[in-house]
């Protein structure tokens, strides 16, 4: 995918984003008060769709905030536990 900038829907929510593919994660560059409106938080799994994006549940490794108000946001997929 590369990066781009695109509508993608987090838990239900559209936002605006810069998005990068990093290897089998996405990092997301979105204002930070439309970040805060969503109420998430590092650690969260979240259902992410978009343009590109593998879509399904994403696990929330990082969230970093920058004085240009934007928030980064850095998602990998979720930790699967197998059973044996």
């Amino acid at each position: 995918m590369g990066s781009s900038s695109c509508v993608v829907v987090l838990s239900g929510r559209a936002v605006f984003a810069w998005v990068v593919a990093e290897g089998t994660g996405v990092r997301l560059r979105v204002l930070s008060r439309e970040w805060d409106a969503l109420g998430l938080a590092e650690g969260q799994t979240v259902r992410i769709d978009g343009p590109g994006l593998p879509g399904g549940s994403m696990l929330i490794g990082a969230v970093r905030e920058s004085a240009s108000g934007r928030t980064v946001v850095v998602l990998a997929p979720p930790i699967v536990a197998r059973r044996r």
